[in-house]
């Protein structure tokens, strides 16, 4: 049984010619599609957040880790691609 899922994301943009990458996690979600719902608004806010610092979101990705009581569940566990437009 799947208790939680984790969300940790990466992204990377570019800010007066320079390229700059950070990570994140969030925790804990009830399920797949919540997890994966947070990661689609959380990369929408950093696009419009950078954007607004005159900067541009150069990749996205994020990967929702399932936890059951035994742990790391790779069975249930996904990785999301985002296309930046």
């Amino acid at each position: 049984m799947i208790l939680k899922f984790i969300l940790m994301g990466s992204f990377c943009f570019m800010i007066n010619g320079e390229t700059k990458c950070s990570q994140y996690i969030k925790e804990p979600y009830k399920d797949g599609p919540e997890c994966e719902e947070k990661a689609t608004l959380i990369g929408k806010a950093l696009k419009a957040q950078i954007a607004k610092n005159e900067g541009v979101l150069t990749e996205y990705s994020a990967h929702c880790m399932a936890i059951s009581e035994n742990g790391y569940d790779v069975d249930y566990s996904f990785q999301i691609s985002y296309n930046i437009s």
